[in-house]
């Protein structure tokens, strides 16, 4: 993993936490209805990324490869810290982007990282809420191409002896809007839906863990929208 992407986002998260945990001490010492309603716990959401369309399509297209899809369902596990005007988030989100094939060659892409959500809330009746905020996300992309013919015969496990497959990654820092609105939070299936836009200010560059990348690129500056229901646990 790239240590200066993961540095900003570390360093990004604890001054978000930090001014978030004032305003919540803060609102608990003022108010007893603030305390009252303070909660917190784990959650699992579900929804779908869309993508502006990463600056590799551009090569894959070129190569007459299937380039990645601008879509991804994404699925998320995280803790919340909820009270009356601020809502604290911390998760780890995984998504698929799935398969493109020709006759002779597959692509396949996976992503992965952590979400750091800080929301004020303007409403809060206790039954529902309102909410916005930011958002800040490291995400770890791995993307395959393979030919579709290959053979490996477990007799002959010699790299050198087989071809065929090319293994890039990249990480990417992004950070965003995003707003919140939860329903039916004083019944057994508190519901809350997620919408925001990132645009990544930090990315890596394209490379490889089993060979050197030349003529690489990154993917700064490239956006992407999501859209999440989320269910408390």
């Amino acid at each position: 993993m790239n240590k200066k992407l993961l540095v900003a986002f570390a360093v990004l998260g604890m001054q978000l936490s930090a001014l978030a945990q004032d305003i919540t001490t803060t609102t608990i010492t003022t108010t007893t209805e603030t305390a009252e309603t303070g909660k917190s716990g784990f959650y699992l959401s579900a929804g779908v990324v869309f993508n502006d369309g990463f600056k590799l399509n551009n090569r894959l297209q070129a190569a007459g490869m299937p380039t990645v899809l601008k879509s991804m369902p994404e699925l998320s596990v995280g803790y919340y810290a909820m009270y009356k005007k601020v809502l604290i988030d911390l998760e780890w989100n995984t998504g698929y982007y799935g398969d493109r094939k020709t006759s002779e060659v597959m692509t396949k892409t996976l992503a992965t990282g952590f979400k750091f959500r800080g929301h004020y809330l303007p409403v809060n009746t206790g039954k529902l809420f309102l909410s916005g905020g930011l958002d800040i996300s490291y995400v770890y992309n791995k993307f395959d191409i393979y030919n579709r013919d290959r053979v490996i015969d477990l007799n002959d496990l010699d790299p050198a002896n087989y071809s065929g497959h090319i293994s890039l990654n990249n990480e990417v820092l992004f950070v965003g809007p995003s707003v919140a609105f939860g329903a039916f939070q004083q019944s057994n299936w508190p519901l809350r839906l997620n919408v925001g836009y990132e645009w990544a200010v930090l990315s890596s560059k394209w490379r490889s863990e089993f060979a050197s990348v030349s003529n690489t690129l990154n993917e700064s500056g490239t956006g992407r929208f999501y859209t999440k229901l989320t269910l408390y646990l």
